[in-house]
């Protein structure tokens, strides 16, 4: 999936201050659409009932959102040529600590040189298959995976 036509222009993608209805996509979508979301700054909502499919997805993302890479950190979106475009990656750093979600919304697996590359990385979710972190990434089709990792100063 071309991130950059989805999120601008496409009837897949909702849009921010958009109304979006989880029937409009199967679990796995609204659960990588929920990563998404949910780590994009500013407040994440759902309306009662929305939680069905994710509940576990939620406690994870209000725990990243108060660590204090992300909440004093600087952001870097993953954008150069060498990311790509199926993959969606945000990555917040205070000093050399760092939280990091990659998110692959292709039907094929993808491998890249990574703009970060991260040390001493711990995993903290795995949406789909786990992913391969180092030198190279690879990522599964339609995965996603969340870790914290050092930054090489």
């Amino acid at each position: 999936r071309d991130w950059s036509s989805d999120v601008c222009s496409s009837d897949l993608w909702p849009s921010w201050g958009k109304k979006w209805r989880r029937e409009q996509f199967g679990i796995q979508d609204v659960r990588l659409l929920t990563l998404i979301f949910g780590l994009l700054p500013g407040p994440f909502m759902m309306f009662i009932g929305g939680e069905e499919g994710i509940e576990d997805l939620l406690p994870i993302l209000a725990r990243v959102k108060k660590s204090k890479a992300w909440t004093q950190g600087t952001s870097h979106w993953w954008c150069s040529p060498s990311t790509p475009t199926d993959v969606f990656g945000l990555t917040h750093v205070h000093e050399n600590e760092a939280v990091t979600m990659l998110l692959n919304s292709s039907l094929q697996e993808v491998s890249f040189t990574p703009e970060i590359e991260p040390t001493a990385t711990q995993v903290i979710f795995t949406e789909g298959q786990d992913a391969q972190l180092g030198k190279k990434i690879a990522l599964a089709p339609r995965s996603a995976t969340i870790f914290t990792h050092r930054i090489k100063s």
